[in-house]
């Protein structure tokens, strides 16, 4: 069963705030280790920092996607659709391969 109006809208909403809290705790997780970790200056932090970036800003993103679906019944908006989003969407997991 697909959940339609007003309880589909609060579902979506609530997935995507609960994507992001997973993202950001990745990030924050990371963001820890990272600052607890006793070998700096070496090549690869730099990379990994970004990838705390990286995970931040998919959250944001999956947060405005829910937000903007919410209310169109569901459906993410063409717009989100560009190669910068995918970008994000990748760029994530390309830094932490």
């Amino acid at each position: 069963m697909i959940l339609q109006g007003r309880p589909g809208n609060l579902a979506l909403l609530l997935a995507g705030a609960l994507a992001a809290a997973g993202m950001l705790g990745t990030a924050a997780s990371l963001a820890l280790a990272l600052a607890r970790s006793s070998r700096r200056g070496q090549g690869w932090r730099a990379s990994a920092w970004a990838a705390v970036a990286w995970w931040m800003v998919w959250a944001a993103l999956t947060v405005a996607t829910a937000v903007r679906a919410s209310g169109q019944n569901g459906l993410v908006p063409a717009n989100l659709d560009r190669s910068p989003t995918w970008v994000v969407l990748l760029g994530a997991i390309d830094n932490l391969v």
